[in-house]
C-alpha cells in the first residue's frame, strides 16, 4: 500500500485494477475496529485514489463504490482519531473534483454535522492556516470546507467563524481561479451581509468585490448579479471612516 501514497497517474494503472483495488481497501477499511492499524493504511490508500482533480475517473470509482463514503463520515463521528486524517483526506480529495463529485460530499446528511464536530475541536484555526499554505491543494480543500460551512453552518457557529475574523478571509476566497469556489463565496457573502452589517465597510473600504476574476462576470449574468446585489447592500450600509461635514460660514 505504501505504492499508493504518492497516488496514481492517470492511465498508468487500467480502470478495472483500481476498481478492483478500492473495493479490497473499502473491505478491509470497514473492520477499522478490528484492524486499526490496517484501516488507517487502505484510508490513506483511497485517498491518493481520489487525489485526481484534473480528470476525476479515480474519484468517481471511489465515489461508485457502495457504502465508502458513508463509511468515511462513519469513521470521521468514532472515537479513532487517528483514523480521522485519512477519512478527511478522502472526502477533502472528492471535494475538489467537478460540481457533481463536490456535491455528492456536501449533499451527504452526516456532511454539516461532523464538520461542525470538527470546528468545535478547534479545527478553524487549522483551517486558517490551511489558507495560507503553499500546498495547493490544502489551500483549496480548505478554501472549499471554510466556504461550505459559511453556508451551512448554525448560528453559533457562524458566530463563531465571525469573531475567528473569517471576513478577513474573503479577499483570498473571491481572488481564487475556481469559478464555483468564487460564485458559493459570493453566496456566503450575500447571505452574512444583513446578519453582520458592521463589515460592510471593511468590504467597501478594501475593495474586494474588485477581486472577483473578470471572465466570470463576462461569462455568467448570475456572479454578476450576486455581485451587484452585495454592492447594492454595502453601499446603503457602509459608513465613511470620516463623516463629512458641513460648515456655514457667517460674517
Amino acid at each position: 500500500m505504501n505504492l499508493l501514497r504518492g497516488g496514481i497517474r492517470n492511465g498508468t494503472v487500467p480502470i478495472s485494477t483500481i476498481q478492483m483495488l478500492v473495493k479490497s481497501l473499502f473491505a478491509l477499511s470497514r473492520r477499522y475496529e478490528v484492524w486499526n492499524e490496517l484501516a488507517k493504511d487502505c484510508l490513506w490508500s483511497l485517498a491518493s485514489i481520489a487525489d485526481d482533480m484534473h480528470q476525476g475517473t479515480q474519484i468517481d470509482i471511489v465515489l461508485n463504490e457502495p457504502g465508502l463514503i458513508d463509511l468515511a463520515f462513519e469513521i470521521l463521528d468514532s472515537p479513532y482519531g487517528e483514523l480521522h486524517h485519512g477519512a478527511l483526506r478522502i472526502l477533502g480529495n472528492i471535494i475538489t473534483g467537478n460540481d457533481m463529485q463536490t456535491a455528492a460530499v456536501v449533499a451527504h446528511p452526516r456532511f454539516y454535522d461532523v464538520l461542525l464536530l470538527f470546528l468545535d475541536w478547534n479545527i478553524f484555526a487549522m483551517l486558517l492556516d490551511g489558507v495560507r499554505s503553499s500546498e495547493k491543494k490544502l489551500r483549496k480543500e480548505c478554501m472549499w470546507t471554510i466556504v461550505n460551512l459559511l453556508t451551512g453552518a448554525n448560528e453559533e457557529k457562524i458566530r463563531l467563524m465571525v469573531a475567528s475574523g473569517v471576513f478577513y478571509l474573503f479577499p483570498t476566497l473571491l481572488s481564487t481561479s475556481d469559478f464555483r469556489l468564487t460564485e458559493r463565496t459570493l453566496h456566503a457573502l450575500r447571505s452574512l451581509l444583513p446578519f453582520y452589517p458592521e463589515h460592510a465597510t471593511l468590504i467597501k473600504d478594501s475593495n474586494m468585490l474588485s477581486l472577483v476574476k473578470t471572465r466570470f462576470l463576462e461569462t455568467d449574468l448570475h456572479v454578476q448579479d450576486l455581485k451587484n446585489e452585495i454592492e447594492s447592500f454595502i453601499n446603503s450600509r457602509a459608513v465613511p471612516l470620516i463623516p463629512s461635514c458641513t460648515f456655514t460660514f457667517v460674517n
